[in-house]
């Protein structure tokens, strides 16, 4: 049973690795990548700096991102209503909205505010935009694979 267990387990890894190491090698698209609790995260094997670094949301089991770093590598604009406490992000025709401390559709979470800086559910932006999200359980990181169209796609002005 031990055996079959430990098959199990290494066939997995495996698996988990091709997906990450598929998805990373995408020729196609932006791939970025984002270590928790780090501020450093990659864009296309480049390193970068976030304002604030991701974590994990253990309450909702959500990686959380810095909003503002999301938008900006995306190519898009933050519109932010204080009085509702309200955050949207638009490019083109695309758009998502959410409240801070409002609970996301879906079980996804919900965006916060940490030391003054909006921190939203990757998983959540990275669907509700149609970007492939994988999380890489061995080095604790998010990663998003984004289609150069989205970022070709021109924003209203």
């Amino acid at each position: 049973m031990l055996k079959k267990l430990c098959f199990v387990a290494i066939v997995g890894a495996i698996c988990l690795s091709a997906g990450v190491t598929a998805l990373a090698n995408s020729e196609e698209n932006i791939v970025l990548r984002f270590v928790m609790r780090s501020t450093t995260f990659t864009h296309d094997g480049v390193p970068r700096r976030a304002d604030e670094a991701p974590f994990l949301d253990t309450v909702h089991g959500r990686a959380m991102l810095p909003l503002r770093t999301i938008a900006e590598e995306l190519g898009m604009t933050v519109n932010w209503i204080e009085s509702t406490q309200t955050v949207t992000l638009e490019r083109g025709d695309l758009s998502v909205s959410m409240s801070i401390d409002t609970p996301l559709p879906g079980g996804m979470g919900m965006p916060m505010i940490v030391n003054n800086r909006a921190m939203v559910p990757i998983r959540y932006i990275a669907e509700t935009l149609n970007i492939p999200v994988v999380w890489d359980e061995a080095n604790n990181a998010s990663i998003i694979s984004v289609p150069p169209t989205l970022l070709e796609t021109p924003i209203q002005p």
